[in-house]
This record gives C-alpha cells, structure tokens and sequence, in this order.
C-alpha cells in the first residue's frame, strides 16, 4: 500500500476519485435543488391559478351561474399536473368537481380518508399551498371561497377551493434528464483523463523517473540500500495550482466586468485600482479618468452629513464592512442613489490590509417608484387631489375631534352632470382635462381650509370644517357651482362644467362618516333628479325614499321566482291600412301587497341590480309562447317586439339566451323583435356593430327606440345593422302644431325612408296626429289613439276579429 501511495499512479488515481466524488456530490445537490426548485415553482404558479379561479367563481356565484362555474372548473382542471379540483361547501360537500359524479358527495368518498381529514384540516385550519406532508410530490391548494353558488339548495354562500397537483411526472423527467447530463459529463471527463494521462506518461515520464533517481541519490547516503525517493509529484502540485489559480482569477475577473452592479477596487490607501464597466456605466467616467485617484475627489455628492461618512468608515473599520443607501454623483453633475456594499481584504499571511471594495446598485428608478406608490396612496394621480381612502382618514379624524362639543361642519358631494357626453363625443383624453380644469377650480378657489377629494370617476368630495349652518352650506355650494362654469378650452371647444351637489351636515345629518357620506349621495342625486345643476340639502325623507327602493329591489328578486309579472301588449298599427302589424310587449309588475307598480319605478332598480337580465329571459319565453297562441287565431304575419337594456344589449351571451328561450320557427317567421335604446348603441359601436349583425344573421328585427333624444348620428345610422327607428314621443306631441317638432319628425321619416328603413310614431293620442303623421308618410303608429296596452286575452281578441 506504501509503494502504490509512492508510486506515479497514486495522486492522480486520488486526484480522479476526488473529483467523481465531487461529480456525484454536485449530481445529488443539482437533483435536490432542481426538486426543491420544481416544487416551488409549482408553487407559485398554482398560487396565481387558484386566486384567479376563485375570483372567477366568486364573480359567477354572485350571478349563481352553476353551468358556467362547472364549466370554469372542468376548464382549469385539464390543466398539466392537475390530478383534483373540487369546490366544497362549509360542511364538506362537494358541490363541484372536475368530474361531474363527484358533485354531492362527502371529501371521504372521492380521496383517500386519511388524505380527506388531512385536507379538511388545511381547510379549517390553515388554507395555504402547501406540499402533502407525506407524499411531497403531491401540491395541494387549499383557498377559502366568500362566495360560492351551492346548485343544489340555489343558495350563495362561502365554502372552500381545493385543487391537487400531481408533479410526480415532471420531478422524473427532471430526475432523468440530469441523470443523462451527469452521465454524458463522466464519460466526457473520463475520455479527457485518459488522453491526458496518456500524453503525461509518454512526454514526462522518463524525465520525471530520471529525477526521481537524481534527487534520490543527491539526498540517500552510501550506506543505504534503498536510497529515499523524492516526493516529484510536489512540483506537478504546484503547477496545477497555479493554473487552477489562474483559472479562478479568470473567473473572477469575467464575473467582475460582467457583473450589473457597479465595483470598484482600491488600495489599503483608497486609490482606484480597478473598476468594471458598470460603474463607467453609473457614474459617465472612464476606468483610465479613475485609476489612481481617491473615489470621494470624483463621485462624492456632499449631500450626505459628516457623521456619516465617519460613521460608515468606524463600522468598516471595526467590523470590516458596511452596507446601506448613499447619494453619489456622477460625471455630469446629477445625483443618484445607490446600494453600496463597502468591505475591505486583508492578507491571509499576515492580516494587513491590502484593498477596499465597492459594490453600488443603482436604487435611483425603485426609490422614484417608491415615493410615487406613497403619493397614489395618499393622492389621486390625475387631478393630485386627496384620494378617497385619505379623504375618509381625515374625515374620520375631523369627526373625532368634533365628536366630544358636536361642532357642525358641512360635506359637499359633487358630481359632473352630463359628462359621460363628453367622453362619448370628445373622447376620454378630453374627459380626463375636464376632470382636472374642475379640480384646479376647486384647490385654488376654495379656501385652503376646506378639504378637497377626488372620490373616483367624475365625483367629487368637500369638507368644511367651520361650515355649521344649512344656509352657509348652500351658499359655499352655490359657490361651487358658479365656479364650475369657468368654461375650459378642449379640441377647439369651450366647455362649461355644470355639477349636481349634494349637503350634508354633521352631526345632524349623520355621525359617521358613512352615514354622512351616503346622506351628501342622497341629496347629490336628488339634485340630478330635480334637473340638474344644483344643490340640495339632505332631507329625513330621501332617506326614506333610499331604503324604500332597497326593499323594492329586494321583492323584485322574489317577483322573478314568484312569477309576480305579466305582460301586456300595445298594437302597433299600419298608418295606411289601419290593420294591426304587430305589438310592443309591454312588462307589469302585480305586487302582492303593493298592487299594480309601473314600470318607471322598478325598471331603473332591475337595470341597476342586473336583475334586468332575468326578468328579460322571462319576456322572451313568455313571447315565445304567446306567438303560438296567436297565430293559432291569427294566419296573417305580424311581430312582437321586446324592449332590451342597454346593459343586456351588451352581454355576450343575449344570442344564446333568444336562442334558448324562443322557438326557431318564430325567430324565421320574422315574429320577433327586439327595441334597442339609442343610448344603448352609442355606448360602443364597434360592440353594437357585432351584436346587431349576430341579431340579424339569427333573423331578429331590430328597432331603435328613442331616436332623436341623444346622439342621432347619420353616420351610424347608415353603418348599424337596424331595420325600424321609433320616434319619440317627445317629438309626437307638438305635432302638427309646433314646427320645431313638425321639422325633426318631417326629417327623420325622410332619413329612414332614403336608408330603407321602416318608421314608427310612438304616443299618438288622437286623429290630427295620426292623420299629420301619414301625410308624412310614416308607417306604423303606436299609441292611446288607436289602442291601449292590452291583456293578452283582449290582444287575441282583436286579432281574431282582424282575420274575419
């Protein structure tokens, strides 16, 4: 064994092991890594998948679209590694699966038991991503729900997320793909060694054993008989470490130039030695401009204190580093913040100090970045105007302190009338400089005691702190409103601004601040109510009014499953025939308690709850069926047509809800139509474009009420897909009396008729209007004149006499 630890074999055989075992080491390590690293990664991204599931799930809870949440549930669970994703109830009951027969079945009958009460632990527990504690290729999220559709008892209510990931798969394909990589690197490094040792045997071997016989025999004395043999390997030592040295520097240096963060070397007397091209990069000097000089004669900035330059070299000094924030400055004079990390090398031998080292990282763009995510989270980035969350502090500080004595003070709640026109007409850039002509008017005309916000969109909120009577809070509002008509000039135009405000007053009108708030909307919107353009105080009674349409919209939801509606239909009548050519189904609400309640009082509160939608559906199959009724009785053509929201006329889905609640043969038969609002078109073009077109390839007629109210643009009128336009009754009534209304009308039904389109006079109440309107030649007339809204008994009625 001492022979062969002499021998010429015996280092490099160590050498070879020595570094297969550092391979195999490094193989372990990289697989362990690669795992761990794998893990994480999955981690993370089934993190962002299950937050974004469950948003979307909370979204169509809230519209209890079951369908469509399974759907969404079988759509991420065919995702990569996904093995579970189930939807559970509070109780464990799981409500939707990505397999349909797991719906309504307990955690235990679809997993494992041990596996179901570990996950109903996390869930109870400790909801998290977290890998299984036994089976740690196995990724389980668990994420409470606030609010899931449970389909089986049609109740919205919050339960639980859980979706298993399998990354067993992937983990081996990593295993094998590095375990090929660590092969193909031992055969090469074996191949290498070989030659190497081959080429090292034949060129240095008999030079190596010539003085391996020297220096024995230079260093045994005559007596021995096996003279000592030298240890020769001792210079191949040296030499392998000068070049393994040398390699290192070179390293070193190539991670040195191209490193992103800025490095500076001196000598233990602070004079440049070095620096890479990162720092030229931060500070504009070249390394030659540099080297040589003190650091502090060319990138000190003088912004920082004495003390701290002294203290940063005390704490290099005793601990032999420092890091933190400095302000340095560059060649052209600016300044910038930097990271530094300073630390000084000393020599292992002796301990003396040989060099400083500097390493900067520009944090000039985060600290920017910073102090702007500080100012949105104070300021309002359009208008720089208190944003809502800081005007609601400092409300409820106000309110604190006024609190103990009930000292009076007054808020203001404003909103721009009409300025949806101007981002419809001007465009949102215009909207945007009419949002901050009005905020300036407000800062630098107010008093600077007064507390001015921006609350969101076109709304904003004051406060004045010594405001203590009705009479001076209108006369500060009435103020407001003066100011607000300094007219601003936009895309060649001047604008005047009118705003509606509402008062109210603390503490009689509320003793917090959402109560104060919501009294300030109420009579904000009580002044749009009454025209516009004006202030109004808060009153017990809006109040009222507030919570009596907060019931109404509460019974109209149970008027949907109560099937409380019943329609009635107004004939439509041919202007020259004076036969009936079709209805306008008109909806009615029979309250239980309340009795018969009109249209314009919970049409608006469906619209703004979105329960305009369903209560359309239950038009549309209410149609449906009328139109096979009547054309029992009826043989002749005729259409009847339903009025859709502007928020319906928008949703995706109103061709497969017409296709689903209405028969195709009607739909071919021209029975159906649909009246679209003119404001409904105009609030996207593009979007009307579609849904129009989609309407007529299905064969729906469509009719655009209220024309001549809003935009009455010919240029879409010539460009939408549209087949009838209602005039308004607006326009009806002065006819044929006032000749303002004889021209608009004259000129529409002129229009339509050079488009082709067919017209229709809405609210005709007697003969000179009838008469009037067919001279003109418009083709259907719609009103008290000829007929009422009928039952649908009376409707069939006439029907049948008209085809005798």
């Amino acid at each position: 064994m001492k022979k062969f630890s002499n021998s010429l074999f015996f280092y490099p055989l160590v050498a070879l092991f020595a570094m297969f075992s550092a391979l195999f080491g490094l193989y372990v390590f990289s697989l362990d890594k690669a795992r761990t690293t794998m893990i994480q990664q999955y981690m993370h991204n089934s993190k962002e998948d299950v937050s974004l599931l469950k948003s979307i799930i909370e979204e169509l809870s809230f519209d209890k679209k079951d369908s469509l949440i399974q759907r969404e549930v079988i759509r991420a669970a065919t995702r990569k590694n996904v093995k579970h994703l189930l939807l559970l109830s509070k109780d464990g009951t799981v409500l939707y699966g990505n397999r349909f027969h797991f719906s309504g079945k307990s955690l235990e009958q679809i997993l494992e038991p041990g596996m179901a009460s570990h996950y109903k632990y996390e869930m109870e527990e400790k909801p998290d991503i977290h890998t299984h504690p036994y089976f740690d290729e196995l990724i389980d999220a668990t994420l409470p729900i606030n609010y899931l559709y449970n389909p089986i008892d049609k109740s919205v209510d919050s339960g639980f997320l859980l979706m298993l990931y399998d990354i067993s798969l992937p983990l081996k394909e990593k295993r094998e793909e590095l375990q090929t990589e660590f092969l193909q690197i031992y055969l090469g490094i074996s191949f290498i060694i070989m030659i190497l040792f081959y080429l090292y045997y034949r060129n240095f071997l008999t030079k190596l054993l010539y003085l391996e016989k020297i220096s024995s025999q230079m260093h045994s004395s005559p007596k021995e008989k096996n003279p000592h043999k030298s240890n020769i390997f001792s210079l191949d030592k040296i030499v392998k470490r000068l070049i393994q040295t040398t390699k290192d520097l070179t390293i070193m240096s190539r991670v040195i130039h191209n490193s992103n963060d800025a490095i500076l070397i001196t000598d233990s007397q602070k004079n440049v030695i070095s620096v890479n091209p990162a720092f030229e990069n931060l500070t504009g000097y070249k390394s030659s401009e540099l080297i040589g000089k003190k650091p502090e004669t060319l990138i000190k900035s003088h912004m920082m204190s004495a003390n701290f330059y002294e203290n940063m070299w005390k704490s290099i000094q005793n601990e032999g580093r420092w890091n933190g924030e400095i302000l340095d400055r560059r060649k052209d004079g600016s300044s910038y913040t930097a990271w530094q990390n300073i630390f000084s090398l000393h020599d292992p031998q002796t301990g003396e100090l040989t060099n400083y080292v500097a390493m900067s990282k520009d944090i000039s763009e985060l600290m920017q970045k910073q102090k702007e995510i500080e100012y949105l989270a104070y300021y309002d980035g359009l208008t720089n105007l208190l944003n809502r969350s800081y005007f609601l502090n400092m409300l409820n500080n106000l309110i604190a302190q006024n609190n103990r004595h009930k000292h009076h003070f007054a808020i203001f709640y404003a909103d721009l009338d009409d300025f949806k026109e101007i981002n419809d007409t001007l465009g949102h850039a215009a909207g945007d400089e009419v949002l901050k002509h009005f905020a300036k008017l407000l800062k630098y005309k107010l008093r600077i005691e007064d507390i001015v916000s921006r609350l969101g969109g076109d709304e904003f909120a004051i406060i004045s702190p010594d405001t203590t009577t009705p009479e001076n809070a209108l006369e500060i509002a009435n103020k407001i409103i003066e100011i607000s008509k300094t007219p601003v000039f936009i895309n060649g135009k001047n604008i005047t601004i009118n705003i509606s405000i509402g008062i109210a007053l603390y503490p009689d009108d509320g003793e917090n601040e959402q109560a104060l708030l919501a009294a300030a909307d109420l009579a904000m919107y009580k002044s749009k109510e009454n025209g516009k353009n004006q202030a109004t105080l808060f009153q017990d009674d809006m109040q009222k009014e507030a919570n009596k349409r907060v019931h109404l919209r509460e019974d109209l939801k149970n008027a949907i499953l109560n099937n409380e509606f019943l329609l009635q239909y107004q004939p439509k009548v041919d202007a020259n025939t004076k036969k009936i050519s079709g209805f306008e189904a008109l909806i009615r609400w029979k309250h239980p308690q309340r009795g018969l309640i009109p249209p314009y009082e919970f049409i608006p509160i469906a619209e703004e709850s979105g329960l305009i939608i369903p209560m359309t559906q239950w038009i549309f199959k209410e149609v449906n069926d009328v139109c096979g009724r009547f054309k029992k009785l009826y043989k002749g053509t005729f259409s009847i047509a339903v009025n859709i929201s502007a928020k319906h006329f928008q949703d995706q889905s109103l061709i497969e809800q017409i296709r689903f609640n209405i028969s195709e043969k009607w739909i071919q038969e021209g029975c159906i139509e649909l009246e679209v609002t003119e404001s409904a078109v105009m609030g996207d073009i593009e979007m009307a474009k579609e849904q129009l077109n989609a309407l007529h390839k299905l064969g729906v007629k469509v009719s655009l009420d209220d024309y001549g109210t809003g935009h009455s643009s010919l240029a879409y009128l010539k460009h939408l897909p549209i087949d009838t336009i209602k005039i308004d009754k607006s326009f009806i009534d002065g006819v044929p009396h006032d000749r303002q209304d004889c021209a608009i009308t004259y000129s529409v039904i002129q229009l339509a008729d050079m488009l082709g389109l067919s017209t229709i006079a809405e609210g005709v109440e007697n003969e000179k209007q009838a008469l009037y309107l067919a001279s003109l030649g418009v083709d259907y007339i719609q009103g008290y004149f000829y007929y009422k809204p009928l039952l649908e008994s009376d409707a069939i009625e006439l029907l049948s006499h008209q085809s005798l």
